[in-house]
């Protein structure tokens, strides 16, 4: 994944996780100076921060941990697309919709509180 501050510089960047939030100044946030967008392994919680399992310590006042959030949705009823597979088939390894609303391969299934993923 490239540095966050490429993507100001016309470099790219993919965003994965549930529900990126489109809202104003949350992107620009990532690029500010004092912000590094770590998506490697925590090794483990120390004393200061946590320590990443390439050994780089990082020092931080808060930790937030987001935990509880069920990433296997799939729905209970069949939904078959055109090729005839079935969606909870299709997703039984992970969800993955285009921009939280559609599915690839099922195109007249549209849901609000589907999962984002990258296609």
């Amino acid at each position: 994944m490239p540095k966050v501050s490429q993507i100001e510089n016309g470099g790219t960047c993919n965003l994965i996780g549930a529900r990126i939030t489109p809202g104003h100044g949350y992107l620009e946030a990532l690029v500010q100076d004092n912000v590094d967008v770590r998506t490697d392994p925590i090794a483990k919680i120390t004393p200061t921060g946590i320590e990443m399992v390439d050994g780089t310590h990082i020092e931080l006042d808060t930790i937030v941990c987001a935990t509880g959030f069920d990433t296997s949705f799939r729905p209970n009823f069949p939904v078959i697309g055109p090729s005839g597979v079935d969606l909870r088939e299709a997703w039984v390894d992970e969800p993955r919709s285009y921009l939280s609303v559609a599915a690839a391969g099922f195109p007249n299934y549209f849901s609000e509180s589907n999962r984002v993923w990258v296609l």
